[in-house]
């Protein structure tokens, strides 16, 4: 078992196995990453908080030029994802100690994961609503429907990049690997005429 699997326990339960394959599937997104960039899953997490801040924050406006109330919740978590943005702050514990957290004041154990996988699933499926729309605007020329498409698109994406930015922090994928050192322009000249020069074969 490991540590991982210890710090985010998995009954089998439906909500168990869901969550489960979000964390797997950003804990893989999270090791590509570094093996591609070598840059930490930290700079990662922290560029999706900072989507999250924009889109949220973009959302708040929207609200609010509709004399909507409800931009003081997308304004809220667009303020706390601009500071896991900037900071790094991070307000996501391992899921054994939320599970705990949230016992400990009465609510049921996993919560946190039934909030944590709904609002994934509401983005991925805001978003995936909002791109058949787009492209629908697009193909028929619709540009007055076209802003309506691209809020919800804006919506989608928030909360999408919120939880995954919150799945990135919690996976465990260690360092980076080490950047390889840049060759010398004295050595990849020397290999590349080292490369055109017949090489003697001995019988």
């Amino acid at each position: 078992m490991t540590l991982d699997d210890q710090l985010n326990p998995n009954d089998g339960s439906f909500i168990d196995r869901i969550d489960s394959a979000l964390f797997e599937f950003n804990k893989k997104i999270a090791e590509k990453w570094q093996d591609k960039t070598y840059m930490s899953k930290e700079v990662l997490a922290r560029n999706f908080h900072g989507l999250s801040a924009t889109t949220f924050i973009y959302d708040s406006i929207n609200y609010f030029k509709d004399s909507s109330l409800f931009y003081v919740i997308p304004l809220s978590i667009g303020v706390v994802e601009a500071v896991k943005f900037v900071s790094g702050f991070k307000t996501v514990s391992t899921g054994l100690e939320r599970d705990i957290g949230y016992e400990a004041i009465g609510l049921p154990t996993k919560t946190g994961k039934y909030f944590d996988v709904g609002l994934y699933l509401a983005g991925a499926f805001y978003t995936t609503v909002a791109l058949g729309g787009l492209t629908y605007d697009l193909i028929a020329r619709d540009m007055n429907h076209l802003p309506e498409s691209l809020d919800l698109l804006t919506f989608g994406l928030a909360y999408i990049s919120w939880k995954t930015g919150d799945y990135l922090d919690r996976v465990d994928v260690g360092g980076p690997p080490k950047k390889p050192k840049k060759k010398s322009v004295y050595e990849r000249v020397k290999e590349g005429i080292g490369s055109l020069i017949p090489k003697k074969v001995y019988g």
